[in-house]
C-alpha cells in the first residue's frame, strides 16, 4: 500500500507546464517529459525517466502531464520537479521528495548523491531536499 500512496501524494503536487529551454526533452510514456542538461548523459536521463514511469512516479491525479528535469553538479544529481505553489511547504511532499531522491540514488544512480528541488513553473528552485544517497 505504501508503494502506491507515495507516488500519488508526490505527484498530485505536480503542475502541467510547458517548459522552454531547460535542456534536451525526453518523452516519457505517452504524456510526460523529462529534460536533461548537458551535465547528464542521455542514457542516464532515460534510465531515470523510465524508472520514474515504471514505478508510477509520473502520475498526476488531474490527468495532466508531469514535467521534470535532471541536472548534475559535480558528483551530485539534481532532480527538479514542477510543483503547484500551494504544495511548496507541504511536509508530505517534502518527505516524498526525499524518499524519491534516495530511491533513485540507490536503484538508478549507483548511490550517487541526489538533491531534489521543488520548482515553480519556470523550473526555478523554491525548496531544496537533500542531498540524499551517496556512497
Amino acid at each position: 500500500m505504501k508503494k502506491f500512496i507515495l507516488p500519488v501524494v508526490f505527484l498530485s503536487a505536480f503542475l502541467l507546464q510547458a517548459c522552454n529551454d531547460y535542456g534536451t526533452k525526453l518523452e516519457i510514456g505517452d504524456e510526460d517529459e523529462l529534460y536533461y542538461t548537458d551535465n547528464v548523459e542521455e542514457e542516464t536521463a532515460q534510465e531515470v525517466g523510465d524508472y520514474l514511469l515504471e514505478n508510477n512516479f509520473f502520475f498526476n491525479n488531474d490527468g495532466s502531464e508531469v514535467s521534470a528535469q535532471i541536472d548534475k553538479d559535480g558528483d551530485t544529481y539534481i532532480l527538479n520537479f514542477v510543483v503547484k505553489e500551494e504544495k511548496w511547504e507541504d511536509e508530505q511532499v517534502h518527505t516524498a521528495m526525499e524518499m524519491i531522491g534516495a530511491i533513485i540514488s540507490n536503484d538508478v544512480l549507483d548511490n550517487s548523491p541526489v538533491e531534489v528541488h521543488i520548482c515553480n513553473n519556470k523550473l526555478e528552485s523554491q525548496k531544496k531536499i537533500g542531498p540524499v544517497g551517496g556512497k
